[in-house]
């Protein structure tokens, strides 16, 4: 695409309402078939570092190289659609760690696109992955290690035991903690997927997993009052490996990797985790009416809710009531992506600030066929641009139908 027409999308893309989310990079692991960048990177994300230094594009893409024997070893085996949340679902191909011998690293490098993962705030990071069979008596495997020369943070299997599977970060004060998943073994040789949460106002890090069996476990570490992620080293990421000469090799699969600069809710996740306290609409849901009653479960010891909704984020606040369910008091736009948010007031007065959760309403029926109206509201203008830019630059964020591959 030439860059006049890139930069109109960037553009656009920016002035929308999917454009808002904080997706820094999503790495599908489809090879590129050139030899560098190996992975392109899908996420439109306004990143930490500009590309090339100062002076450079502030809207960036955060591709995937790779140096050393074996090349990008790519596998057709992807991890099954039941792992995936509504909307999303897997690219093409999934990169077979565990293939690599001799020197040889998948990395990002900090030096082409800027040191975009020493995040300074919260973030969250998710993947999937499957190891060669049953790998837990193999010892410390890495699946991501940001920080190659330092460590901020990463992610490995059978460390702290058999199977188990580790999110450590190194923050100021504490140093290295680390938060295991242990309730089964994460190194059988099937797919799993993990959400990795670092919460920087709560001082906490938090591991969530999903498996094909349907099992879900959520384990969580509190940290010292004030901690900070400890950054400011090389900022490579590495991916199956913890260094170019292959220590802690990653023995599998890995694919869809996402990261992103804040902390994601579960209704956001990539992966099929249940959204807590059962809201309706459900988080994604589409074709929804446009009288729609908001609905969820009650909380032990409330006594009261605080209601938000609307098309901004954060939505506006709306009702103070005791009741879970919230009667929209007017029609809603057809074709319409609407956030609510519902508060927890205690009896002890804490209020526990809810997750996001997002629904869009059914498209109005046109009088003739619209090829291009993508938000289905019977005109084509710059929001059914935007949605074009938004698929273009991050299938991550829209619909994925919406994308080319």
């Amino acid at each position: 695409m030439i860059p006049l027409i890139r930069a109109a999308l960037i553009f656009v893309c920016t002035t929308s309402f999917a454009c808002l989310a904080q997706t820094t990079a999503r790495w599908s692991m489809q090879w590129s078939h050139i030899s560098n960048p190996v992975v392109r990177d899908s996420a439109f994300g306004l990143g930490e570092g500009p590309l090339g230094g100062a002076g450079g594009p502030i809207v960036e893409f955060d591709h995937l190289w790779y140096f050393g024997n074996a090349g990008f070893t790519a596998s057709h085996e992807q991890p099954p659609q039941s792992l995936f949340s509504s909307g999303f679902f897997p690219h093409g191909t999934s990169y077979n760690a565990g293939a690599q011998f001799g020197d040889g690293i998948l990395f990002f490098p900090q030096d082409q696109y800027g040191n975009e993962f020493d995040y300074h705030d919260s973030f969250t990071v998710e993947g999937f992955f499957k190891t060669h069979g049953n790998q837990s008596a193999a010892g410390i495997q890495q699946i991501l290690l940001q920080g190659e020369n330092d460590y901020s943070y990463g992610i490995t299997i059978n460390e702290g035991g058999p199977g188990w599977l580790c999110f450590g970060v190194n923050v100021t004060g504490d140093g290295i903690v680390t938060v295991k998943a242990n309730a089964k073994n994460y190194a059988d040789g099937s797919w799993h997927y993990f959400a990795a949460r670092y919460d920087d106002p709560a001082d906490t890090i938090e591991l969530m997993t999903a498996s094909t069996d349907g099992r879900t476990e959520n384990k969580s570490v509190q940290l010292s009052s004030g901690t900070e992620l400890i950054t400011g080293g090389a900022g490579n990421m590495l991916i199956g490996r913890e260094t170019f000469q292959g220590a802690r090799q990653f023995a599998g699969l890995i694919d869809e990797i996402r990261l992103t600069n804040g902390y994601w809710a579960n209704a956001h996740l990539m992966g099929r985790i249940t959204a807590k306290y059962s809201p309706q609409p459900a988080p994604r849901q589409t074709g929804v009416t446009l009288m729609p009653q908001l609905q969820w479960d009650d909380g032990e010891d409330v006594f009261a809710y605080n209601v938000y909704f609307g098309q901004t984020d954060p939505p506006a606040y709306r009702s103070h009531q005791s009741g879970t369910t919230y009667y929209i008091p007017a029609e809603l736009e057809p074709g319409t992506t609407y956030l609510w948010r519902v508060d927890r007031l205690l009896q002890n007065g804490t209020t526990i600030r809810g997750e996001l959760w997002s629904f869009t309403t059914h498209y109005t029926e046109c009088d003739g066929p619209m090829p291009h109206d993508y938000n289905g509201d019977c005109t084509i203008n710059m929001q059914d641009l935007s949605h074009f830019a938004a698929a273009w630059l991050d299938c991550g964020l829209v619909p994925e139908t919406s994308c080319w591959y």
